[in-house]
Parts: structure tokens; C-alpha cells; sequence
């Protein structure tokens, strides 16, 4: 009933209305609360494009190489090549001297050799006047011994001989000749360098230059000096190939 009252009171007069508030300032913010609990995470995003390649780096240091793995099995051998041919002549193919060690007699003159004087040359058996077998070849003064032999162009040759005086004024030269070619080699034996003692053959060798364009054979000749009755006994006479 009272409530009523007051209604109609309201209607009819206008200082019965409830009164108009005025706002007043905003007052001091609070301080902030305590931070509440984390939501759920929303749902992932679209994938953005991809960016531009970025530079290279610098190159590391090279590793340490590994361990080296273990030999494999060997392959079959191949087929084996054709026989090469050798095109050089100057191979050793022996002796180019025929009986160098002067055992083969013609009368005075030993087989294979030439003289163009055999009232110088003899044939020396004496003991100890025989290198090797049982002769040598004896030159007088004045005398010479000649054999003519093979070469090949380009090629250079070994002689080698033993020599032993019949006295002390016997000297002696062994030389080489390419025919068509000149003077190969030459070895002169003085007559203070000869020995003359039994059993006492020196040993001389020489090589010659090489064969020039041209020449196919080559001669050998002994020449002795030697005072009257005396002699020089050569034995052993080799030409080879070097």
C-alpha cells in the first residue's frame, strides 16, 4: 500500500521522482590483477612463401681421409702382346775375329789372317812365348798381320789383344780401319811400355768411334818395329760389338 503511494506520488509530481546523479571524476586505477590462466592455442596459420637463399658459407677444413678399404681380388691377366722386333744392329752377336787365338796354321802364316810380308811372320810355340793353347803369332820388324771383318753403321767395336816383346827395342801398333770410313782406332805400344819377360803378355784394348755412313767391313793390322832379331808374339785377338 505504501509502495503505491509512493508511485502515484512520483507520477503526479515531479520532486517525487528519484533523483538525477551527476557522474562524478573517474577515480584512481586500481592495481592490476593477478594474471589468469592461458587460453587454448588458436588454430596454426597459413604457411608463408619461401624466402631467398641466403649466401654460402666458407667452406670447412678437409677431414681426416678414412681407413683405406682392403685390396680387391686381381683380374685375369690379359692376352700377351706381339714379339717386338729389334730394328739395331749394333747387338752383340760374338766374335767377329776368326781364329784370334792363333792356333790354325797355313805354313807360317796364320789361317784367316794376310800379310804382305811373310818373311816377317812365324809361328811362335816356345815356352812361354804362348799366352793361351799352344802358339801365338811372332812379327819381326817391319812385319804386318791383317784381317778384314763385318761392322755395322753407327756401331762401335772393342779390339782387345795380348802382346809380349822378343827383346827391348820391339814396339807394335794394332789398328782399326773402316773401309771407305778412315781410321777407327789405333793403339801403339812403345817399345819401353812392351814387356819382354816369359809369361809376361801385356793386355790392351781400345774402342773404336763410331762406323761412319758408308763403310760395311773394317780391317785389323798389326804393325811391329823392332830392331834386327828381335820380335813381338801376339795372341788372344778379339773385335766385338761394344
Amino acid at each position: 500500500m505504501e509502495n503505491n503511494s509512493l508511485n502515484n506520488c512520483r507520477r503526479k509530481c515531479k520532486c517525487c521522482r528519484e533523483p538525477k546523479f551527476i557522474q562524478g571524476e573517474q577515480g584512481i586505477q586500481g592495481e592490476r590483477g593477478p594474471k589468469g590462466c592461458r587460453g587454448p592455442q588458436g588454430e596454426r596459420g597459413l604457411t608463408g612463401p619461401q624466402g631467398e637463399q641466403g649466401i654460402q658459407g666458407e667452406q670447412g677444413p678437409i677431414g681426416q681421409p678414412g681407413e683405406q678399404g682392403e685390396q680387391g681380388i686381381p683380374g685375369p691377366p690379359g692376352p700377351q702382346g706381339i714379339a717386338g722386333v729389334c730394328g739395331c744392329e749394333c747387338v752383340n752377336t760374338g766374335e767377329l775375329i776368326k781364329n784370334g787365338k792363333m792356333e790354325e796354321f797355313n805354313g807360317n802364316i796364320p789361317e784367316e789372317w794376310t800379310t804382305a810380308t811373310p818373311a816377317e811372320i812365324s809361328r811362335e810355340t816356345a815356352g812361354g812365348r804362348v799366352h793361351t793353347g799352344e802358339s801365338a803369332v811372332a812379327v819381326s820388324n817391319g812385319g804386318n798381320l791383317s784381317q778384314t771383318v763385318p761392322v755395322h753403321e753407327g756401331c762401335t767395336y772393342l779390339l782387345s789383344f795380348y802382346a809380349l816383346g822378343g827383346g827391348e827395342q820391339v814396339g807394335l801398333t794394332a789398328a782399326v780401319t773402316f773401309i771407305g770410313g778412315g781410321i777407327g782406332l789405333e793403339i801403339t805400344i812403345r817399345p819401353q811400355d812392351m814387356p819382354n819377360s816369359n809369361n809376361n803378355y801385356g793386355y790392351y784394348r781400345g774402342i773404336t768411334i763410331p762406323v761412319p755412313a758408308g763403310a760395311a767391313a773394317a780391317e785389323i793390322t798389326f804393325t811391329a818395329t823392332a830392331a834386327d832379331g828381335q820380335y813381338v808374339s801376339i795372341d788372344d785377338v778379339s773385335f766385338s760389338v761394344q
